[in-house]
Parts: C-alpha cells; sequence; structure tokens
C-alpha cells in the first residue's frame, strides 16, 4: 500500500508536525507493507499519481481539493489529517475560508485522521458518518533515561540554579497563544524566582514570532530569558541541558485540540515538566506539575515526580500513549477497514474562483481535464473555459469556444456566440426564455457594495453550481475564494 502525504511546500517537511507524526512512523509502516510518502501540493499530480491513499495535509486551499476530487474519481482512498482547530469557531469571520475548504473537501473523504480526540469531536460537526482515526504523535524511545534524570537532579542541586526553557511555535495569526501564554503566566515564573535559586529561561521558538511584539513579551518576563532560533539540533541539545521546561496551555479551542507531543518530547529528554492553565497534559499527570509549589517541594526533597525511579512507569505510559510500533498498526488496520468511494463523483470537475483568482489551481484543474470557471466577482484574465457576468441574480454563463462542443446536447441549441473576453471567443448559454444579457449588462460584481456581496454571496454559488449541473451534466464544482473578507459558499455546520 502507498500513502501520500500533500504537504504545502517542502519546508513543511522539517515542521514537527511531518517530522514527529510521519517520520517516526515510516520505518514502522514499511515493516507493514506501507510506503509513505510526502508530496509537494505545488507539483502533485492527481491523475498521475500511483498513490493507493492520499492524505491531505495542512494544505488549505483549492489545488488539494481538486487532488483529493481528481483521486476520488479514479477510487482510490482520500483522507484529510487534522492537526489544528480552525473550524470549530463559528463566530470567528476570519475562519470562513477554513470552514468553506473543509466543508467541501470532507464529502470526497473516505476518512478523517486526527491528533487528538478533541479534533475527532470537530471533524464530526461536519460529516458524522464520516470514519475518524485518532493518530497520537509517536514518541522516539528513550535510551538511559534513569541517568539523564540523576544527572539534572544533582546538577540543578549542585548550582542551585534552576534551568527551564519554553520551545514551540510562538505566534499564531488568529489566536492569542504561544509567546502570549508564556507571558501570560509570568507570575509562575517569579513564584520560582523567589524560591533563592537562580532561575535561567531559554526560549526557543519560531523567528517569525521573533517581532517587536514578541520581543517585548519575554522582555516583561520576571526571569533572566535568552532567546534562540528554533532547530530540531538546538531543540535537543537544548533539552539536553535544562532540567525542566514550562509549557502553559490557553483554555481556547485551538490549544484545546492540541497534541501531547511538546510535553512527552521534554519528559522524554530528562527534563521536569510545569504546566498550568488548561490541563492538556492530563495523561500525563503523573509527570506533570501543576503549580510551583509541589515542584519546589519536591526539588528540596530530592524526589522529583519525572525520576529515575519512576522511569520505568513513565515508559509504560509512553507506550500506552505513543509506541510508534502500535500507532502505526492500528493505522494500517483502520485503512485496511475502508472502501473508496466506488463511482461516487462525476468525472466533471469544475473550479469556480471566486473574487480572487487561484492560478496554480487554475492549472491542477486543467492538468487533470477539468473546467476553469471565472466567478462575475472575480476580474482576473485568464484562460477561462467559463464566464459568469450578468446583472445581480441573473448571472449570465458564457463557455470558450473550445468546451463549447462538451455541453449536454440539449443545451447547445441555446448557443450564442456574442463574447470576447481576453481575446477568446466565448458563447452564450441562453436562459430557457432566449433573453440574451450582453454588452455593458454583462458586468462583473466585484465593485458592488460589500455588505450586498457578502448577503448574496453564497446564492450565488448555488446558483452557479446549478448553472454548471445544467450545461455539463453532474459536475463536481469546486469553490476557490482566496480574499480574506468572510464570504460563506458553504453552509455553517450544526453543533448541536
Amino acid at each position: 500500500m502507498r500513502v501520500s502525504i500533500l504537504v504545502p511546500s517542502d519546508e513543511y517537511r522539517n515542521y514537527a508536525g511531518a517530522r514527529i507524526r510521519y517520520g517516526r512512523l515510516q520505518p514502522q509502516l514499511a515493516q507493514l507493507g506501507v510506503s509513505l510518502q510526502l508530496e509537494d501540493v505545488a507539483s502533485f499530480m492527481p491523475d498521475q499519481s500511483e498513490c493507493d491513499v492520499l492524505l491531505i495535509s495542512k494544505c488549505h486551499d483549492a489545488r488539494s481539493l481538486i487532488a483529493a476530487a481528481g483521486v476520488s474519481r479514479r477510487e482510490k482512498l482520500v483522507g484529510v489529517d487534522l492537526f489544528d482547530d480552525y473550524f470549530s469557531q463559528f463566530a470567528d469571520a476570519r475562519l470562513v475560508g477554513f470552514r468553506n475548504w473543509l466543508n467541501q473537501l470532507l464529502p470526497m473523504c473516505n476518512f478523517a485522521l486526527c491528533s487528538t480526540e478533541a479534533i475527532a469531536k470537530v471533524t464530526a460537526m461536519y460529516r458524522r458518518d464520516l470514519p475518524v482515526h485518532v493518530l497520537n504523535d509517536p514518541a522516539e524511545p528513550v535510551a538511559g533515561l534513569p541517568a539523564i534524570l540523576e544527572a539534572k537532579l544533582a546538577r540543578v542541586l549542585d548550582e542551585r540554579r534552576i534551568r527551564l526553557s519554553w520551545f514551540g511555535i510562538g505566534d499564531n495569526p488568529y489566536f492569542k497563544v504561544g509567546l502570549r501564554d508564556l507571558a501570560a503566566h509570568g507570575g509562575i515564573l517569579n513564584s520560582l524566582q523567589r524560591s533563592g535559586m537562580d532561575i535561567e529561561l531559554n526560549v526557543l521558538t519560531n523567528a517569525r514570532a521573533l517581532d517587536s511584539q514578541g520581543l517585548s513579551l519575554i522582555n516583561r518576563l520576571p526571569v533572566r530569558a535568552s532567546i534562540q532560533e528554533w532547530s530540531e539540533d538546538r531543540e535537543r541539545n537544548h533539552l539536553n541541558k535544562v532540567f525542566a521546561c514550562f509549557l502553559p496551555v490557553s483554555a481556547q479551542a485551538f490549544s484545546v485540540a492540541k497534541s501531547l507531543n511538546r510535553a512527552i518530547t521534554a519528559l522524554s529528554a530528562g527534563c521536569q515538566v510545569i504546566s498550568v492553565g488548561y490541563p492538556l497534559y492530563e495523561p500525563l499527570d503523573p509527570f506533570i506539575y501543576r503549580d510551583p509549589t509541589s515542584f519546589l517541594s519536591d526539588l528540596t526533597r530530592r524526589q522529583m515526580r519525572h525520576s529515575a525511579r519512576a522511569a520505568g512507569k513513565f515508559v509504560s505510559v509512553l507506550q500506552t500513549l505513543a509506541s510508534p510500533a502500535a500507532e502505526a498498526r492500528a493505522f494500517v488496520n483502520f485503512l485496511e477497514g475502508l472502501t473508496p468511494l466506488a463511482a461516487g463523483f462525476s468525472t466533471n470537475v469544475v473550479l469556480v474562483h471566486g473574487h480572487e483568482a487561484n492560478g496554480a489551481a487554475h492549472r491542477l484543474v486543467h492538468a487533470i481535464h477539468g473546467y476553469s470557471a471565472a466567478s462575475p466577482y472575480c476580474t482576473t484574465e485568464l484562460e477561462f473555459d467559463v464566464i459568469f457576468r450578468g446583472q445581480w441574480g441573473q448571472p449570465v454563463m458564457f463557455v470558450a469556444q473550445k468546451v463549447a462542443e462538451r455541453v449536454r446536447p440539449e443545451v447547445r441549441g441555446r448557443l450564442r456566440e456574442t463574447k470576447r473576453f481576453v481575446n477568446r471567443r466565448y458563447w452564450e448559454v441562453l436562459n430557457d426564455d432566449a433573453e440574451a444579457i450582453i454588452g455593458s449588462e454583462a458586468s462583473t460584481w466585484n465593485e458592488a457594495p460589500l455588505p450586498l456581496r457578502i448577503a448574496t454571496y453564497r446564492r450565488a454559488v448555488d446558483e452557479m453550481r446549478s448553472r454548471i449541473e445544467q450545461v455539463f451534466g453532474p459536475s463536481q464544482t469546486i469553490i476557490s475564494e482566496n480574499s480574506p473578507i468572510p464570504f460563506y459558499s458553504e453552509a455553517v455546520p450544526q453543533t448541536s
């Protein structure tokens, strides 16, 4: 079995999600006869791929929807791997694009892969009947852990210095997380400072988070802090040196859906973990400190929760929560129980561009012999197969000369050669009453008042889908909207 993971870029291969989630599973899956390949969405060709399973990971644009449609019609398995919760915040207009994307993708999916039970519940809001598998982030084997724990404890008592770490992605364009969580819980660090020991904090994060605002948040912490840009090697070397990791968690939906990955990584490196706020790491509770008082008390008594005497218990818990072999076997068993959506989708794939055209998606839909259509909102000059223009509530459909012969036979009598766009000949598809809307009335809608566009957008989408079905027959219509303005093209899922 060949599983292709569709990823947003080559750079993504180095991110924790790909490196930990997929990289650690590859050798285990290979032993079970499963090949796992990461493929950049920019170069993926759905009609040529030799995959048996396509798994879409963090590709939140129309290209992944076209890939899913192209692979689905070849009766291959299609799934989506969901890490982050950008989908349950229905009152947040900034996330409309994510919700529209998931709403369009899930009907083409055979399954969803989720990193936590929390994100699995979010998936059920969109499609209750979809098979879902929770794949825990696998952890690397722990070697020499008791000796590492003893050495770190001895060092901190000898030096009277507690080396702390905060590591991870420090920012997010939609949620106040990362360095904001660290700053919000700075009082905990102040409590450690009053212990009489020297407290030293190292922040290891992505460069983008280290702007003026991020640096200001770190500067206001009550302890001495150093900063390094994250890399895999730096993380490994850093965790080998520090005694404890401070990992506060906010209670918002985005954070609640996160995996145990950071805490497991820290504990596996022989670090103590202090985590305040939302109890995200509750499955690891015997090894996690929830307040500085108990941490300092155990340190004074030389009896830390994560210790040499408890190392065997930790390894046992790790085997239950994050065994690469067990996770790989469960994943394969899950895939083997699925059936492709046989003949569930039309061979017609039609990409409709909203206010802003997606050039890469335009090329990809042509690569699988589909159609690229401009909505009345779209003014980009591309070689579209279909163009919608007209007055409000009356979108007029124009088809290019090269696709006119592919319309349904009963529609051909209603084609009238009438207009050129981008120096190409188009035929207008007349309505049943044969009233052509041409000339100055065949206009775009992008200059209409914004409230009107927002209010009527979904109705326009429904009308375009209907016209496409009438002209070309059963079609898989995909809506691509790159505008940051919250234009709804799909119904909001029911949360009850």
